[in-house]
């Protein structure tokens, strides 16, 4: 306890914030839709993740986000949590690259990262077999990227300061890098 406050650590945080992500990503973003397209939560996760956390966070949550994102769809177990992890570790690379945020870097990131993250997974969908996945032709995949992207950007502001307190050292763990 810290004034009265319980420490929790970053390794304790993070799981409950992925779990809180996917319930909403099942139900609460499960309403709402755009031409059948609904915005995708642990991409969204993903991608705050690798901007807050990191390379290292960003591809550790894009891995699970994308194996519990995968129990969820009917194409091959895995191309979730590939297309994820790339995200993840991709936004984290941008972030070491940044050497000044603005307010607008983040919806702006989650709009970009968004639709390259769903061509990615429709286009690797197509090279691993899942042909129906290419089916529909590339104006229905850039129209749905678009619209993922969309979405995911208007969200972001709303769910960063959630993943931003998840990555949060404890006053704990900041004074003993300090020493």
């Amino acid at each position: 306890m810290d004034g009265g406050r319980p420490l929790m650590s970053p390794r304790a945080k993070v799981p409950l914030i992925v779990f809180f992500v996917l319930m909403l990503h099942t139900t609460v973003f499960g309403l709402i839709h755009i031409d059948h397209v609904r915005p995708d939560a642990l991409l969204l996760l993903t991608v705050l993740a690798g901007l807050i956390g990191g390379q290292q966070a960003g591809t550790l949550v894009g891995f699970v986000a994308g194996l519990l994102a995968d129990l969820t769809l009917q194409t091959p177990f895995g191309l979730s949590a590939l297309v994820l992890t790339i995200t993840g570790y991709s936004c984290g690379t941008l972030r070491t690259a940044l050497v000044r945020t603005s307010w607008w870097l983040v919806p702006v990131t989650a709009l970009m990262a968004s639709a390259g993250s769903v061509i990615a997974f429709v286009l690797l969908g197509g090279l691993v077999g899942q042909s129906q996945l290419l089916r529909p032709g590339p104006v229905h995949m850039l129209t749905v990227a678009g619209l993922v992207g969309l979405m995911n950007a208007v969200l972001a502001p709303a769910i960063y300061p959630l993943v931003r307190w998840s990555f949060a050292p404890t006053k704990a763990e900041r004074a003993y890098a300090v020493r």
